[in-house]
């Protein structure tokens, strides 16, 4: 009874990585990108390394001249969410909700100089937004259910992981002992099986974290309205608003606003900082609200918010920062656990270590699920099925790797309208990531698909760092010691970094596989071909 309930266990583990293996990794890896979602925003954008004011030039009736020229007759701004120079974003940063008298809503975007208050020219989202967007909904199609259904995949993707994690527990009984346990001498099936189990063990508070943070935050999409409908009895405003902080409704009276440049002398009474940002609700209403949001210093929390009147700044009542609901507390610092963003930049690495490390034992997980089968005797398919399989994993990891790269050439090098800039990102990720699934079918021999996959990778890592010089001028070696915006110098020194390790790792990979004997086939030729691996000696 013990035995069987240990195999039912196993299949459980071995099922739940396979079926969904390749999906963990294409959201891990992904997820190690948007941990460096405002450094890959400095890459990108030069406005971004612009000189940081200690003295801003005012800016309040340059937002109210804005705003002002974007609302026609009738329509009412709804929103507006402005940003205070900081030193991700050197400038003022503004973004307003337009409500339409014949219902829906436009967006509106600009941004000045913190120094002379002028319009910096706008770049349409792409490489950041698709990388950050891609891990959190997979860029789900709108015709499809959108970022709902994505981030609800996603979320079934930590779920499976969660599952994957627990069951691998159960099923390991020497787990302390194979803490340690690395058999370098053995056949490579033992050392990827060493491996796997090594990384795993040692990674697993990590690995349970970013499982149950990534599900929930990704099942809550779905969940809101049930519970809207269950507890609520269909109300799904109201649980937003029991859920969230609640907002005043409009009066209809108009009101003049209080200087956004006055607000920023609300200190944090306990930090002392200034605001860095603040949200505003029923602008130019005498009902308007400041949101002032400081960076928090104290909880795990992204930001602390002080709710102002946006008419004459007068402290509303409840809902106070420093008195924030259990509920409150939990929701705001789930997003900042599984993102890294309440640390810096030494906790992020730490996260990026660990995520690829996450990728490397969801990526072994699915090698010795194929070897088992391709050449033990838990097979019941032919060889050209799991060697098929042995080149889609193959395809898809190292695919969405090149994709991500070509994004970064993509970004430097786009001759079209910023108002494609984001559809032309998609297109050029997905057609590059089918054109490495392509490439990895087409080589029946997987094994050296991955010699020619890392030097590709490592080949187009070392040209970012000069595409990057050549097309802003701005050389990574000339700002590394700089005092502030220096993110994208380091960014490009990390991708050389990168570039190195998978040269090594290229290189150290031997021309030709161990081998051993196939216990699935009894075969008489010289050779056979390999899922993963060169041609294998039937006399090993």
């Amino acid at each position: 009874m013990q035995r069987e309930r240990y195999l039912r266990i196993y299949d459980l583990h071995s099922w739940s990585g396979i079926a969904l293996g390749l999906l963990v990794f294409i959201v891990a890896f992904s997820g190690c990108l948007a941990l460096f979602h405002n450094e890959l925003q400095t890459w990108e954008d030069p406005a971004k390394r612009l000189p940081l004011s200690d003295t801003p030039a005012p800016i309040h009736n340059t937002l109210v001249d804005w705003l002002g020229s974007h609302k026609a007759d009738g329509e009412q701004v709804s929103f507006v969410g402005f940003n205070y120079p900081t030193a991700q974003k050197p400038y003022y940063l503004a973004s307003a909700y337009i409500q339409m008298p014949e219902g829906g809503q436009r967006n509106v975007v600009a941004r000045w100089g913190a120094e002379s208050g002028a319009l910096i020219e706008g770049k349409s989202s792409g490489l950041s937004h698709w990388l950050y967007d891609f891990h959190r909904e997979l860029m789900w199609p709108r015709a499809l259910g959108g970022a709902t259904v994505g981030r609800a995949l996603v979320g079934a993707v930590g779920i499976i992981l969660f599952i994957s994690i627990i069951s691998g527990i159960l099923i390991h009984k020497k787990i302390i002992r194979e803490l340690f346990t690395l058999r370098l001498q053995r056949q490579i099936r033992l050392k990827w099986q060493d491996a796997h189990k090594i990384i795993g063990t040692w990674g697993l508070p990590f690995f349970l974290m970013v499982a149950f943070t990534g599900a929930y935050l990704g099942i809550m999409t779905i969940l809101t309205p049930i519970m809207g409908v269950v507890v609520m009895q269909g109300e799904t405003a109201k649980l937003t608003e029991v859920i969230g902080s609640g907002q005043i409704e409009a009066s209809g009276n108009p009101a003049r606003m209080y200087s956004v440049d006055a607000a920023y002398q609300h200190r944090h009474p306990d930090g002392g900082q200034s605001p860095q940002s603040i949200f505003i609700h029923n602008w130019g209403d005498e009902n308007a609200i400041y949101q002032m949001a400081y960076a928090a210093d104290k909880e795990i929390l992204t930001l602390e918010l002080l709710p102002l009147s946006g008419v004459d700044a007068r402290l509303v009542p409840g809902n106070r920062f420093d008195e924030p609901s259990v509920v409150n507390r939990v929701f705001g610092a789930i997003e900042p656990l599984h993102y890294a963003s309440y640390g810096g930049a030494a906790l992020k690495l730490v996260y990026l270590v660990l995520g690829l490390l996450l990728c490397v034992i969801t990526a072994l997980g699915n090698v010795m699920w194929l070897e088992r089968r391709y050449h033990g005797r838990e097979g019941q398919r032919s060889e050209g099925f799991y060697r098929r399989l042995g080149q889609l994993s193959i395809g898809v990891c190292y695919g969405i790797v090149v994709a991500s790269l070509s994004l970064f050439y993509l970004d430097k090098l786009y001759p079209g309208a910023e108002s494609s800039r984001l559809l032309s990102t998609g297109l050029c990720y997905f057609l590059v990531w089918l054109a490495v699934i392509v490439f990895a079918f087409c080589k029946r021999d997987a094994y050296h698909s991955n010699r020619y996959l890392l030097r590709a990778i490592a080949v187009m890592l070392l040209g970012l760092p000069l595409l990057n010089g050549l097309t802003t001028g701005d050389f990574f070696w000339q700002h590394l010691h700089a005092q502030s915006h220096s993110t994208f110098a380091w960014v490009d020194l990390a991708f050389l970094g990168f570039a190195l390790i998978a040269l090594m790792v290229s290189v150290s990979l031997p021309k030709q596989r161990t081998a051993w004997r196939a216990e699935r086939h009894n075969k008489t030729q010289d050779a056979e071909p390999n899922t993963l691996g060169g041609d294998v000696p039937a006399n090993a």
